[in-house]
Order: C-alpha cells, then structure tokens, then sequence
C-alpha cells in the first residue's frame, strides 16, 4: 500500500480544495484583514455570513472582486458563491 500520490492526483485533491476556498477582506487602517473559510464547511460559512451582515450594518461596502482584474460588482446580501468579498469602510473627508 502506498501513500504517494501521483502528480496528476495530487493536482486535482488541491483544485478540489480551491474550488470550495473562499474569502472575505476587510479593509482597516492599519491595510487589510483577510477571513477564509470553506463553503462545505455550514459553520464556517454562517460566521461568515454573519460577518457580512455585521460589517455591512456598520457602513462598509462589499464587493465582489472578479477573477480576471475586471471591475468588482458591490452586494447587497451575501453570497457564499463569491470567491473574494472586498470590505471597504465608509470613507469621511476631512
């Protein structure tokens, strides 16, 4: 019996687990936060699920940033689908 995994295997064991990857970064004075979490995970996705509200409810914006470099599109409701949620700050001037 081995444990060795062929390259071809190992590749797709670790797409397997990108695919379910996500995160959520919370920008902050000091530069950013990163939150990660697993969508097969069902409490790891309502902590972040919670977060969205939280954060959302005390004036950040959220985004969903796009693969390619593209522009992001701002959300409403969470959706456990995005790969990265962006969280800025409402922004004062001064």
């Amino acid at each position: 019996m081995s444990f060795m995994q062929s390259p071809q295997s190992f590749e797709k064991s670790r797409e397997r687990a990108a695919c379910t990857k996500r995160v959520q970064i919370v920008m902050n004075r000091f530069g950013d936060t990163r939150h990660e979490f697993d969508v097969t995970d069902a409490q790891a996705v309502a902590l972040a699920e919670e977060r969205f509200r939280q954060l959302t409810g005390s004036g950040f914006r959220a985004a969903a940033l796009s693969s390619d470099g593209g522009p992001g599109k701002l959300l409403n409701k969470f959706d456990r689908e995005v790969e990265q949620t962006l969280f800025v700050p409402h922004l004062q001037g001064g």
